[in-house]
């Protein structure tokens, strides 16, 4: 039975088609030169927005704040988002930071270095600065 459907396909695929002037098994041959492999990673399609930094170091971003590096206060930088994360980016195309996306409203977020960067600068900007406390039950 697997023979006569091979002849059959056979027969068929030295056919000419019926609009491109050659047979289906040299145009089969001529799309597999185009193939090319699908790729290993998945695809993560990314959005891109611009922001000014204000003058507290926050951008503001769908209902939310995020920190910038104290050097970029009062310029406009790149925001690159997906349904994950987002990035912070300058002129340059240069990662500045890297946040897991917010889903509520008004929630400020922060990094470490941004904070510290921007006391540093300040005069007694660690000695008027506030420890912050964690609330405890009980």
């Amino acid at each position: 039975m697997q023979d006569k459907i091979n002849k059959i396909s056979l027969k068929l695929n030295q056919k000419m088609h019926h609009e491109k002037n050659d047979t289906i098994d040299h145009l089969l041959l001529h799309e597999n030169c185009g193939k090319i492999s699908a790729p290993k990673k998945h695809f993560i399609y990314t959005q891109e927005d611009e922001r000014k930094v204000r003058n507290n170091t926050l951008i503001s971003f769908k209902g939310n704040y995020y920190s910038a590096p104290e050097e970029y206060k009062r310029e406009t930088i790149t925001v690159r988002y997906t349904d994950k994360t987002i990035r912070l980016l300058s002129k340059d195309g240069k990662v500045l930071a890297k946040y897991s996306h917010c889903y509520g409203k008004i929630q400020k977020k922060y990094r470490v270095w941004n904070i510290l960067s921007k006391l540093q600068q300040k005069a007694n900007g660690f000695d008027q600065s506030k420890r912050k406390e964690k609330c405890r039950s009980g």
